[in-house]
């Protein structure tokens, strides 16, 4: 909101705290460029120390202290917003209204040039007091402006801009939102009447809701990749929308195989949270998701290999634990109770995504070993992001092992499945916030606490699967008596012939 403040005389759009009463009524006389003119050479050190001097005792030694606060405050408030191109062509940083008063301030060389920048800044103001086509047009001769010096360096700065404008107007993620709630309605709605032509239609309208979601999200991360040429994920809102459509299509890919809905189910469910959360996270960070990239990441090479494959396993992980949970609370609840068949199908689902899981965490992190040894110089060191992707290795091992060696059954898959997803958020969210370590530079604030209720939440389904043991050891063991006590009466019969 005070981007522009120099450019609105005695009108600062800012809370009275922020700018004192007594600069306010200096700023509705004060003409900054003006006041820029005739400053003397202030290197940002100097203009530090004299405004944190006491002012003197005259009435002109007060004015010139108070618009020195004027000036550093509007050009500190109007940074961030680059819109201006750099006027030097061997440099590459775009500058905000901000960073030009400020430069202008520190060289009488650069004023004419920092000057003719804000008077530009003023005119628009001006235009945008008037109506829109005067606005419209003040901004097009801006626009125009700019972008012949642009095209005059021959370095295609803005040349996919048009892209991110598009990509901004087609709302793609929100709609694929509402696609995939669409189609989680559709589905509650056909299960009230299973079985039949109404539920069959219902179906596959849920599928081509979970196809045009998926279209829309697809449509989104590819547009993100042309308009950065850089592969899908560089940033953590970016794992966000790639894992969710990875999960959605292996889903749509297990109900292709199995037909018993329960990929479509996980589908709707995962495709609402994911793109829910993607939402979420970037109205909190409220920054731009397409920034310049941390100087280790900056090797598209990589990001394309090790950071895409290791993305696609958190994929399969988190779908596994989503399948698990499924499987614990469908049988917990009673659902379609006795149809062995389901939960048998449920299973094998579960254990093939794990066996992906694992294919693609170990993959992802051989070459995340051989990226550390270029660009750090060793292939492990016990980081906290190499040990949340090892632990998730070891983790689908245990669980592969143990069924292969008959320690744990169908239970013991889907409650260790579970807990992969508690490993996969803690190497996806946890490990980024330690502070420690060489990768962390996807810090969330807050993320702890949606952490430990997410990882509460997912105790408490693997909690399910104690009920669902003890029942079975109790039919095993009856099932066991029924049978000796068989073999008693048999062999009692027999002694009863022979005599």
């Amino acid at each position: 909101m005070g981007q522009f403040g120099f450019a609105r005389k005695g009108e600062a759009l800012t809370h009275e705290s922020v700018l004192p009463d007594e600069l306010r009524e200096l700023a509705s006389r004060l003409d900054m460029t003006e006041m820029l003119d005739r400053m003397p050479e202030l290197s940002m050190q100097q203009l530090m120390q004299s405004l944190q001097s006491p002012a003197g005792g005259t009435e002109d030694e007060k004015l010139l202290k108070g618009a020195m606060q004027l000036f550093f405050f509007h050009a500190n408030s109007g940074r961030g917003f680059a819109i201006f191109p750099p006027e030097s062509k061997e440099t590459e940083t775009w500058m905000s209204i901000g960073d030009v008063m400020l430069t202008g301030l520190s060289s009488k060389a650069e004023r004419p040039w920092a000057m003719e920048r804000m008077n530009e800044i003023i005119t628009l103001v001006e235009a945008a007091s008037q109506d829109g086509p005067t606005f419209a047009a003040a901004l097009k001769t801006f626009s125009e402006k700019h972008r012949a010096e642009v095209d005059a360096r021959g370095r295609g700065e803005g040349d996919r801009s048009h892209l991110e404008v598009k990509l901004y107007q087609g709302d793609y993620f929100y709609y694929s939102l509402v696609w995939f709630i669409l189609g989680f309605v559709l589905l509650a709605f056909s299960w009230l009447a299973p079985g039949t032509s109404f539920s069959k239609y219902l179906t596959w309208a849920v599928v081509g809701c979970l196809v045009v979601a998926l279209v829309y999200n697809v449509t989104g991360i590819t547009m993100r990749c042309l308009i950065r040429h850089r592969p899908p994920i560089t940033n953590l809102y970016d794992t966000v929308i790639f894992i969710t459509g990875v999960a959605v299509l292996l889903a749509l890919i297990l109900e292709r195989f199995t037909r018993i809905g329960v990929g479509l189910f996980v589908g709707t469910l995962i495709g609402v949270a994911g793109m829910f959360l993607s939402i979420k996270y970037e109205a909190k960070e409220a920054t731009d998701t397409m920034g310049q990239l941390v100087a280790v990441l900056d090797t598209n090479f990589w990001l394309a290999t090790h950071v895409t494959i290791i993305n696609i396993g958190y994929a399969a992980g988190m779908l596994s634990a989503v399948l698990g949970a499924v499987y614990l609370v469908g049988r917990l609840t009673g659902l379609r109770r006795g149809d062995k068949a389901f939960y048998k199908t449920l299973n094998s689902m579960n254990y093939g995504i794990i066996c992906f899981c694992l294919f693609f965490s170990l993959v992802g992190t051989v070459l995340g070993g051989i990226w550390a040894n270029y660009s750090w110089g060793r292939f492990w060191g016990w980081d906290p992001k190499e040990n949340g992707a090892l632990m998730i290795c070891l983790w689908t091992l245990v669980i592969l092992h143990g069924r292969m060696g008959g320690y744990i059954r169908e239970i013991g898959i889907n409650v260790n499945a579970v807990f992969l997803g508690m490993l996969v958020t803690f190497s996806w969210w946890g490990v980024n916030n330690l502070g420690i370590g060489l990768h962390t530079y996807g810090f969330t604030i807050g993320i702890w606490y949606w952490l430990g209720i997410s990882w509460l939440v997912m105790a408490l389904i693997m909690l399910c699967g104690l009920p669902l043991w003890l029942q079975e050891r109790a039919e095993r063991e009856r099932k066991q008596l029924e049978k000796s006590g068989g073999k008693k009466k048999k062999s009692g019969g027999a002694a009863t012939s022979a005599a």
